[in-house]
């Protein structure tokens, strides 16, 4: 006479059905991984377009701004020149006139070439951050002595206030294009007569610059994208300057691989002020190194 198994005992369709559902469980955990791993793909791929967007989009901004921004300075070089040649005799304010104008075209090309360059430059992610002691102020200075001729042509004063030299660990070449570019827009948008102000300091941990103009500011939606050159307006300056609209993206760019931010703030009719930030020395440290 056979036994009937205790009660609570494991029969074979029992364990059958144990085993069906470990089976299904790692078959779950399974195509979770599956469905976890693809949705990171799509999310990467997504990513990848987006920022291949992002490229086509500022690559085709470039093209329009040699296509047309930089033929500009030049066309009017070029007419300058033979509107000279053509005058013969030209009387001294007529000749003033003619240099002023050649001036600010060669200003507006040389900018440009500047900015585009150090951009193509930058995406290449050949520009090394080469970080030593830089004085502030001595930037400040020097890049006044480069755009003093300008700022002369329109009648702006530039003025470095004075104080004590503030140091920084960055790379100097990085800074005087950043102060350049800066000091370049604030006589761009300033009146004739006005003066331009540029200064340093520092506190704590923190140093900076700041460059500041009397020109007729900048409206609020346009203040929020100031430094996208793919969102930003270009704005004619006072005496009729083009600019191409990179030369901000371009500093901030730079600000950021030097550890630091450039922040704007600005008043329509009254100016605006423009100051990049960065980590102050540190005795026995280089900021961001």
């Amino acid at each position: 006479m056979s036994r009937r198994p205790p009660l609570g005992s494991d029969t074979p369709s029992a364990a059958a059905a144990a085993c069906d559902d470990e089976g299904d469980a790692a078959r779950q955990g399974r195509l979770a991984s599956v469905c976890a791993e693809l949705a990171a793909a799509i999310a990467e791929r997504d990513e990848a377009r987006s920022e291949l967007a992002s490229r086509v989009e500022t690559t085709e901004r470039l093209f329009a701004i040699l296509a047309h921004d930089l033929r500009g300075p030049l066309g009017s070089m070029r007419q300058l020149t033979s509107m000279t040649l053509e005058d013969g005799a030209v009387d001294p304010d007529r000749a003033r006139e003619l240099m002023r104008a050649f001036g600010l075209s060669i200003d507006a090309a040389y900018d440009l070439l500047e900015n585009l360059l150090g951009w193509v430059r930058s995406q290449m992610r050949e520009i090394a951050v080469l970080r030593d002691r830089v004085g502030l102020r001595a930037c400040l200075n020097r890049v006044v002595s480069w755009l003093a001729g300008s700022a002369g042509a329109k009648g702006i004063t530039l003025r470095v206030e004075p104080g004590d030299e503030v140091f920084v660990f960055a790379d100097e070449r990085m800074l005087e294009a950043v102060a350049r570019n800066l000091l370049s827009n604030a006589i761009k948008f300033s009146p004739s007569g006005a003066a331009v102000e540029l200064g340093a300091w520092c506190m704590n941990e923190s140093a900076a610059f700041y460059v500041r103009d009397r020109g007729r500011g900048i409206e609020p939606d346009e203040l929020a994208r100031i430094f996208s050159m793919a969102e930003r307006k270009i704005a004619l300056g006072t005496a009729g300057e083009r600019g191409s609209g990179m030369g901000l993206s371009f500093s901030q760019q730079l600000a950021a691989r030097m550890g630091g931010r450039i922040e704007a703030e600005s008043r329509v009719g009254e100016g605006s002020t423009f100051t990049l930030y960065l980590p102050a020395e540190v005795e026995g440290e280089l900021p961001g190194a």
